[in-house]
């Protein structure tokens, strides 16, 4: 004798993987990363002139105002929601089967590779926000030296906020919660495999 699921809990399952579905449906896709994203500080005399520590919190706004913090921001929210898309997605698989339950598996995996995207355009955009600043530090510190050894402590300086930004550079290589790359529905996936090769190398 062949048990039955109750019909209301089939039902119920039903529902929750459609409404999930229509959920994801409504989200857009995400563009190339930093298309908008433009920083361009100024390497003034101001600044050359600045204290370090007022020399840093200048260089701060200027970034917070850029294209390039709004984009870096914009992408780490949508990382966020792909996190939770991801784990409702995960959550309403298991408690469906059948043609649904395959459904939700495919859309797993598909926003996997959505939320391995994203992750690369954050890292990139990270990066070439390090970069600019390191450029920045790097002009300002010519002209410091070009103004002579009166300028000895702000050179000093400059040449610490550059080594800071070289660092900031490399802790942006960040780690990607490979949990996500793990599940029943795909073990070893290709794209979980794909990043695990390219944070070797980056590391």
């Amino acid at each position: 004798m062949t048990l039955r699921k109750p019909a209301t809990t089939c039902r119920t399952t039903l529902l929750a993987g459609c409404a999930v579905l229509a959920l994801l449906a409504g989200v857009p896709s995400s563009g190339a990363a930093g298309a908008d994203a433009d920083w361009n500080p100024a390497a003034s005399e101001r600044l050359v002139k600045l204290p370090p520590h007022l020399l840093k919190k200048a260089v701060d706004r200027d970034y917070q105002a850029s294209g390039l913090a709004a984009a870096i921001s914009d992408t780490g929210s949508r990382i966020s929601a792909k996190g939770q898309t991801l784990a409702d997605l995960k959550g309403a698989a298991e408690k469906a089967d059948g043609e649904l339950r395959l459904e939700l598996q495919h859309q797993f995996l598909v926003e996997k590779q959505a939320y391995v995207r994203l992750m690369g355009e954050r890292l990139e955009l990270r990066a070439r926000q390090a970069e600019t600043r390191r450029k920045l530090y790097e002009t300002l510190l010519s002209k410091a030296q070009r103004q002579g050894a009166a300028r000895d402590s702000v050179t000093a300086g400059l040449a610490a906020a550059r080594q800071a930004a070289r660092e900031r550079f490399a802790s942006s290589l960040e780690s990607v919660d490979m949990q996500v790359f793990g599940s029943e529905f795909a073990p070893e996936s290709r794209y979980g495999a794909e990043y695990a090769r390219n944070k070797a190398a980056m590391d």
